[in-house]
């Protein structure tokens, strides 16, 4: 029916304005479908635009509430897209039955102000640990903390995706290895004491995030990576103060060590991180047992390792095809260290390499 049709049946005044509210709702209605059906021509445009561009539209929805969810893409400078999915180690060491109780989980990793206090067992353990060990503990590390705060960065990178480490020692093994360019592909490379890689890049690498070292290997030191100090008494802490700062209330029994350590070293003392003792023991107890010996440098950094990292890496371990001990950089074969079991931590590795704990690149052995 028509607008004129039904103006002629209103003679009423009732009836007249209902007839021209109905007329004016119409011309309305007509207005509306107009714009719904330019609006929908618009969208078409648009939509088929954008797929012959290339472009994503993203259209709001009414049914979603609150704040958008963060995004899930990964920003972090840790996370290497050439990698596989990140495989951490701790749940696989937490499924081993035989190497789970090789792991105190209440253990601390790094000395600092917050983990300063020792445990009756590990304080009677580490103040034993060499027979040349004295002074003030307590004072020592007041005095240390002062200058070293030696804070705990591993907390922050491993909320940056997954932490690949390295661990790379100075096996002979390593030269005509060509590991050079995995070992840097790392998100952190430990290096121990002597450890030079200018010349030997191809095999060892170039990158050093942390260098490990004990005083009297700290000549040694290389600037560039952070120093990482694994103490084994009192002194050794007293000596890492006064390496940084002249001010200090002692005398450093410089004769408890055969070699002299230096007075100084070029590394930043914001970024020195030290060795905790806890850790030092669990080394100790997982490996040499309640024997004399206590373990290498390189095991108690690759114990660290399985704690501080998601995944980890060893290369540079281990001897020779025939038995022979040596250092990639010198020609000369050595000896080992007597005070350290190396039969008992290269089982260790093997273990921990066998049940897909750690990747174990054993390098080669030049004849």
């Amino acid at each position: 029916m028509s607008q004129r049709t039904i103006g002629m049946y209103c003679p009423s005044a009732c009836a007249t304005f209902l007839c021209h509210l109905y007329n004016t709702m119409a011309k309305a209605c007509s207005l509306l479908k107009v714009a719904a059906v330019s609006t929908g021509i618009l969208c078409f445009v648009c939509f088929y635009h954008s797929l012959y561009n290339g472009v994503s539209l993203k259209f709001p929805t009414v049914l979603s509430k609150g704040p958008a969810p963060p995004r899930t893409h990964p920003t972090s400078k840790f996370i290497q897209p050439s990698l596989p999915k990140c495989d951490p180690v701790g749940p696989k060491i937490a499924a081993s039955s035989s190497l789970s109780e090789l792991f105190i989980k209440t253990t601390r990793i790094l000395w600092n102000k917050d983990t300063r206090k020792l445990g009756p067992i590990v304080r009677d353990y580490w103040m034993n640990l060499i027979r040349r060990n004295r002074g003030s503990l307590e004072q020592a590390l007041d005095d240390l903390f002062r200058v070293v705060p030696g804070r705990d960065v591993f907390a922050e990178w491993r909320k940056r995706g997954c932490l690949r480490c390295a661990v790379v020692g100075n096996s002979k093994n390593m030269l005509g290895s060509g590991y050079g360019s995995s070992i840097d592909a790392n998100d952190v490379v430990f290096r121990m004491n002597r450890c030079p890689t200018e010349g030997y890049e191809k095999d060892v690498g170039s990158k050093t995030t942390f260098h490990v070292v004990y005083p009297a290997s700290a000549h040694a030191y290389q600037p560039g990576g952070r120093l990482f100090l694994v103490p084994f008494k009192v002194p050794d802490l007293q000596w890492l103060t006064s390496a940084f700062t002249s001010n200090v209330t002692y005398k450093i029994p410089y004769d408890t060590y055969r070699r002299r350590p230096p007075a100084s070293v070029d590394a930043n003392a914001s970024q020195v991180v030290i060795l905790h003792p806890d850790l030092m023991y669990e080394t100790k107890i997982g490996t040499h047992g309640r024997t004399r010996s206590y373990p290498s440098t390189g095991v108690m950094i690759l114990f660290a390792s399985l704690h501080l990292c998601d995944e980890v890496s060893v290369y540079g371990f281990g001897f020779g095809s025939h038995g022979e001990f040596g250092h990639y950089y010198n020609k000369s074969a050595g000896n080992p260290h007597t005070s350290h079991d190396t039969n008992v931590e290269t089982q260790l590795r093997e273990r921990l390499e066998k049940e897909n704990i750690i990747r174990v690149y054993k390098g080669r052995y030049p004849e």
